[in-house]
């Protein structure tokens, strides 16, 4: 009886955990930083790392959170396919 009320506890606190980082993750990713539609030019350079990148999207006010940004990276899988470039990005893009 006490390994179900212990296995019935860690699955609630899983599942619990789980909804909470997917909704954590999906609020980082979808929702657009702000509602400031002024937007500027990003420039990546060739063999830019993607840290660097991230870093400065974060500093630039176009990402909410490096971590999550990078999680998205992952799970569309684009890690190491960012392109070199000039982009016209802003805020509100989500």
């Amino acid at each position: 009886m006490k390994k179900s009320k212990t296995l019935l506890f860690y699955c609630f606190f899983t599942f619990l955990f789980a909804g909470v980082a997917g909704f954590w993750f999906n609020w980082m990713t979808k929702a657009p930083v702000c509602k400031d539609s002024q937007s500027q030019i990003f420039v990546i350079k060739k063999g830019e790392k993607t840290d660097s990148i991230i870093k400065r999207l974060h500093r630039e006010g176009l990402i909410k959170n490096t971590f999550a940004f990078k999680l998205l990276l992952y799970k569309e899988g684009l890690v190491g396919q960012i392109q070199a470039g000039d982009f016209r990005l802003s805020p509100n893009m989500n």
